[in-house]
Formats: C-alpha cells, structure tokens, sequence
C-alpha cells in the first residue's frame, strides 16, 4: 500500500467543490456506526483534496483517516477483505473512517475486473460490514463506475448513505498572488469563500460577543460552536482566522474549566486546536507547549474516567507529540510518543 500524496498546494476546490466537500464532511461526522459512502471520480487531483481535507478534519475531531491504496489488481480484493474480516484495532478504536481508493487505471481490463469482483464480494458481505466495521466506508471508484456499481451490487448500492460525482471541473488554478510570510496566517490552498461568512464563524461571533452574560453552566455549549467554527475555518485553509478563533476558544475554556471532566475536555481539544495552527505556521515549539499541555488533562481525565473515550483521546495526543517530534527530526523521541 502507498503512502497517499498531499494535496497540491496551488489547486483549490471550486464552489461546487466546497459544497459537495461540505455534504461529505458532514455524512462523515454525523455518522454514530457504519455508513456506506460511494465517491466516484478520476482525477487524481481532486480525489487528493478531498482526501486531504477529510484527514486534517478527522484529526481536528481527535481522531484519524485509515487509507487503503491497493497497488495491484491481483492483490486488491483479497487486501480489501482481510481489512473487512480483521479491522485495524487503532482505527476501530478512533471510530476513523476508511478510505479505499480503487479508482485509478480506469482503462485497464485487469483493474476493472478486479473492482467488478471486489464490489460482488462486498455485496455478498454487506451484513458482515455493518456489524463489525462500526464507522463509516468511503469507496472512490472511477468516474464511470455508478452504473457498474449499482448492477454488480444491488444490494450494496441499496445501504449507501451518500454517492456523489466528482467532475473534473471541481478544481481551478489559484490565481497568481505574492508570496506570503511564513507567519501570515495562510496554509495549503485557499478557499475563493469569504471564510468570515461561514454560519458557524457568525454564530461564534456572536456568541463571543456576549460570552460574559453566559450562565456558567452554558458556556461548554458556547466553546463547543467556538471548536466547530475553528473547524470551518480551518477546513477551508484560513488559518489566519483558524488561529483567531482557536485562541478565543482556548481563552474562554480556561475561564471555565473547573476540575469537572467536560470542562477539562473542552480545555485540552482547545489546546489542541490553538496546538494545530502553531503547527501549521512552523511554530514547533508553540504546538509542543499546548500538545503537553492537553496530554496532561487527558492523562487526568484518562486516570479518572477510564471510559474508551479518554484513552483514545490520551492516545490521540501522544501522537500529536509524536508528529511534532518527528517534524523536527527527533525520530527517537517521535517513537516513544507513537509506542
């Protein structure tokens, strides 16, 4: 399996793309168990993006992107189905959807056979998906392959929770512009949408505006719009705004963190975030100072609860630290952190 490439930096999604993104995302987030997701394009540009941006929005929510990448035709179905019998323990844990990606050589005869027969195979264990996958399935198919899919699959096709098209049209060039300082607040590629417009970004804005008047026992509420409209923001590459919100959020999650565990969660997944965009600028030693931070209260809230939730977020967070280390080329240090 390979590893899968970034996104390319000087493409970014068009406004249909933004809108098909947004319908995925949230399948992906609303989804409490299993949920059958078929993607069809191929292009490898935009199947990048969209693969990209579903990762960096599953860690922002503390958990992870499993990606299977088959390289050969012979070797496909029976790589896909030990995944479905055997289900990595990590990623179950996380609750992180599954992305396969099938959908390259879409004019090579022994790769659509072998899409055509994992499809028949998957069909045959619909029930066995639901019952031990427990998180949502994302299948990129070719861009001619809705048809293939619903006659090879009835039953599969039947159980979908979203299908959708990705036209080659869903990328545009950005246009030429300065180079940017390191520390100006831009990442990746850049969303043509007023981010600031976002209902989200609205609502936190409002809500900030009166966070004083708040009852006490509302404000994890208040934080929780303030997190989600970070998420908004930084999805969508304005870490600019990102980094605003993520320090408004954190600075109102220490005036109410109390020792009780939703106010200490609130306050590390805020750390994490204000963590995330230090990250992103190259600010390593910043992101490590939250990331140690957050470890902490999920190590009290770990000892405490020990409730699957906890461990998995303590987990999450060595990572974070991991990630760090390793950016910075301390692979020994990045190791422990991953052990």
């Amino acid at each position: 399996m390979s590893s899968a490439p970034s996104a390319p930096e000087s493409l970014r999604l068009s406004e249909q793309g933004e809108d098909v993104w947004q319908q995925l995302r949230r399948y992906v987030e609303w989804a409490q168990d299993f949920a059958l997701i078929f993607l069809f394009s191929s292009d490898p540009a935009v199947v990048s993006v969209f693969r990209e941006r579903l990762r960096s929005a599953q860690r922002l929510r503390v958990s992870d992107l499993e990606i299977q990448q088959p390289e050969h035709p012979e070797t496909l179905v029976k790589e896909v189905l030990d995944r479905v019998r055997r289900p990595s323990e990590k990623y179950q844990s996380l609750r992180a959807p599954w992305w396969v990606e099938v959908y390259r050589h879409e004019r090579d005869d022994s790769w659509n056979e072998a899409r055509r027969t994992l499809l028949a195979r998957l069909n045959e264990r619909r029930e066995l998906l639901r019952r031990t996958l427990r998180r949502p399935l994302i299948l990129v198919l070719p861009f001619d392959f809705p048809r293939i899919t619903q006659e090879t699959a009835p039953d599969l096709w039947s159980i979908r929770d979203f299908a959708v098209v990705l036209p080659f049209a869903e990328i545009v060039e950005q246009p030429a512009r300065e180079v940017v300082p390191r520390d100006s607040g831009t990442t990746g590629y850049v969303s043509s949408r007023d981010t600031s417009a976002d209902p989200l970004v609205r609502e936190w804005q409002r809500l900030l505006s009166r966070a004083g008047q708040i009852p006490a026992e509302q404000l994890s509420s208040v934080i929780g719009v303030g997190l989600q409209a970070f998420d908004a923001a930084f999805a969508l590459g304005d870490l600019k705004l990102a980094g605003e919100i993520a320090d408004e959020t954190l600075a109102l999650a220490r005036t109410a963190a109390d020792q009780n565990s939703e106010g200490l969660r609130d306050l590390s997944i805020s750390l994490d975030r204000a963590g995330d965009v230090a990250q992103q600028r190259g600010d390593l030693s910043t992101a490590e100072q939250h990331y140690q931070e957050s470890l902490e209260l999920r190590r009290t809230l770990a000892e405490q609860l020990q409730t699957p939730r906890a461990l998995r977020e303590l987990s999450v967070s060595l990572d974070r630290l991991g990630d760090v280390a390793r950016q910075r080329g301390d692979l020994s240090t990045a190791e422990q952190h991953y052990v």
